[in-house]
């Protein structure tokens, strides 16, 4: 048995070198492409984890246990910016326009109990500043324009209405501003906006946003029309606006502090055609510099934390007291 074995394997041995020869060499073959194979998997996954870097924010990954934590990915310098851009205006936000048409219609109608239910605080100045309002019979076509206030849960809105003047039948178009802030039951309230410097400051601040500075524009557009299309409404305006002073009041002296009467546009010189630099609300304390003459003052406001000099109408600035 042992003989006929290896005459066998005499006989095939150049066939089973020949048949281990191509099995060593497909070995190596397949080896050499696995190499490669990988190395440019790796280079690719390198690719594609360079576009992920650069094509959106990654996300931080969590140390293993006794790990230090990886450092935070650099800020991308555009997403930073972009970041940075002022918050545009909200156009009448279901809840904030409910509120605010329920004030102005409290408001009209002289409403203490509805008023004293949404406004916070309600107190005797409160009051004082609202049911001295003996112009405006009605608030009609009521608009909000809000952005977020410097704390979650609070607003900065600007109000546009069109006020129904007593004795006239024009629409007088307007625009005003309220800050709304959540309540500890989880309601709406309008509330002070002069109660804490910061938050003064912050509406102040904005007031200088494109869009905001685009809405009074627009606003003082409609005015000037509505009040120029009615001439006995034109006439009115123009006697309120210039005040009627007696030689005693002319001659008072008017610098140092006053208090805002109404919501007020700073301008840049004492003209209703010049700048508005920024703004001042009503019950705002401000520094009045100089009478500027023709019914204009120049005062001084800090309540974007950057002094502002302007102008604004002498007849709307009270005795703080």
């Amino acid at each position: 048995m042992l003989d006929d074995f290896r005459e066998w394997l005499s006989d095939n041995l150049r066939y089973i070198l020949l048949g281990l020869a191509v099995l060593l060499v497909a070995v190596i073959i397949f080896c050499i492409v696995k190499l490669v194979g990988g190395s440019g998997s790796g280079n690719e996954r390198k690719a594609e984890n360079a576009v992920t870097a650069d094509s959106a924010t990654p996300e931080r990954v969590p140390a293993e246990p006794g790990t230090e934590a990886p450092a935070a990915p650099a800020a991308n310098p555009e997403t930073t910016a972009q970041a940075e851009e002022p918050e545009a205006l909200v156009k009448d936000s279901s809840e904030i326009l409910s509120l605010v048409t329920r004030y102005y219609n409290a408001a009209a109608q002289k409403d203490e109990e509805t008023l004293s239910g949404i406004v916070n605080p309600w107190n005797e100045t409160v009051r004082e500043n609202i049911f001295d309002n003996n112009i405006v019979e009605s608030y009609n076509n009521i608009s909000t324009y809000s952005k977020s206030g410097p704390e979650a849960g609070t607003y900065v809105t600007y109000v546009y209405y069109e006020g129904k003047l007593a004795g006239f039948d024009t629409l007088v178009p307007s625009l005003s501003m309220l800050y709304l802030f959540t309540d500890t039951d989880g309601t709406l309230k309008v509330g002070d906006r002069e109660e804490d410097p910061e938050i003064a400051g912050y509406i102040s601040s904005i007031s200088s946003d494109a869009d905001v500075q685009d809405l009074i524009r627009e606003v003082n557009t409609k005015y000037e029309t509505a009040v120029g299309s009615d001439p006995e409404l034109a006439a009115f305006m123009s006697s309120f606006a210039n005040g009627t002073q007696d030689e005693e009041e002319e001659t008072e002296a008017v610098s140092g502090e006053k208090k805002a009467m109404y919501d007020l546009n700073i301008r840049q010189e004492p003209s209703t055609e010049s700048a508005i630099l920024g703004a001042v609300y009503t019950g705002a304390t401000v520094t009045v510099l100089e009478d500027a003459g023709d019914g204009w003052a120049k005062i001084s406001s800090d309540l974007s934390g950057t002094p502002i000099e302007g102008y604004v109408r002498m007849e709307y600035l009270t005795d703080v007291e």
